[in-house]
């Protein structure tokens, strides 16, 4: 729908030669002139096209919404399992620290049985491979915690 107006004033002088005589005297000629316009239009969906191009915008808009949806669930799951893969390097970390104390301490008595002739060679490299082990796996649960 479209809307228009106008409006003009004319005003003609006493003093030009075509100037209307009334009651023995020129008289100036003042007009006002105004005009509205309004214009409404229809187009008729003989075929279809409006009413199509109506439903593909919805659809659209349906197919982004529902995207963003599944953006969300998905960046929810994410989060979820990385907050789960924390807490359970957290709890193998506390494992894995409690193990090397414990072969910490599995060495020294080993060493101080070895060294009063108790143990053999073999026994202490084996509790020092022990907590080699341990060491490594210390550090192998190190990096997992950087790479997540």
């Amino acid at each position: 729908m479209t809307a228009d107006g106008a409006v003009q004033r004319f005003r003609t002088s006493r003093n030009v030669a075509t100037a209307p005589f009334i009651a023995g005297q020129r008289r100036a000629i003042e007009d006002n002139q105004f005009s509205a316009q309004a214009t409404l239009g229809w187009e008729f969906d003989v075929w279809g096209r409006i009413k199509a191009s109506h439903e593909v915008a919805q659809a659209q808009l349906l197919s982004t919404l529902l995207e963003a949806d599944a953006m969300r669930l998905m960046l929810t799951a994410e989060v979820a399992s990385t907050y789960l893969q924390l807490r359970a390097l957290d709890d193998e970390g506390r494992i894995v620290q409690a193990a090397t104390q414990s072969r910490r301490d599995a060495l020294r008595v080993v060493q101080l049985r070895y060294d009063v002739g108790v143990v053999t060679d073999l026994d202490l490299e084996r509790a020092r491979t022990e907590l080699a082990n341990a060491l490594a796996d210390a550090s192998d649960l190190a990096l997992s915690l950087i790479h997540i």
